[in-house]
């Protein structure tokens, strides 16, 4: 028995179906209102950095008048910095609380503790998952207003006069 020959119009027919399957999966497949389930990603916490420098702006850490091993920052008994942080020149602090005034206590050493007062605004979830959740209103430090530094790396930092 002969072997079964495809006429040239099936074996057209076919690789047009075959285009067309394959281009149909591809489009169909693509669904650009898919968003990223924001519940499976893990986001790095939201953080503050406070640098302590005296009156003529020499970093009080730097020059050992505080050591970071020694600092500790509590909010409502609770620590919120990093005190294994590789910086040697700043305070890292969790950002963490409610929308409105946050009170987080300065511990510097065993005579010295500060206070600092976050007025937080919780921002409106957007598309990315990970964009930080308050948004620092004000600073307030042993009762001062202080300015917030707001860097391209989306890391804000505060500038404290001691």
């Amino acid at each position: 028995m002969a072997p079964y020959i495809a006429h040239p119009l099936i074996k057209n027919l076919k690789t047009k179906f075959s285009f067309l399957g394959l281009t149909l999966l591809f489009i169909f497949s693509c669904d650009n209102n898919s968003r990223i389930d924001c519940d499976t990603v893990v986001c790095a916490q939201q953080l503050l950095l406070i640098e302590l420098v005296n009156e003529e702006g020499v970093n009080l850490i730097t020059n050992e008048t505080y050591s970071l091993e020694n600092i500790v920052v509590s909010k409502d008994d609770i620590q919120v910095n990093d005190s294994g942080n590789s910086s040697t020149e700043t305070i890292i602090i969790f950002i963490s609380g409610m929308e409105g005034s946050n009170t987080y206590e300065v511990f510097l050493n065993d005579s010295e503790t500060d206070i600092l007062v976050l007025n937080l605004r919780k921002n409106s979830p957007s598309s990315d998952c990970c964009s930080p959740p308050f948004t620092i209103e004000e600073a307030t430090y042993n009762e001062t207003d202080i300015e917030i530094i707001r860097e391209e790396s989306a890391l804000e930092r505060i500038r404290v006069v001691k």
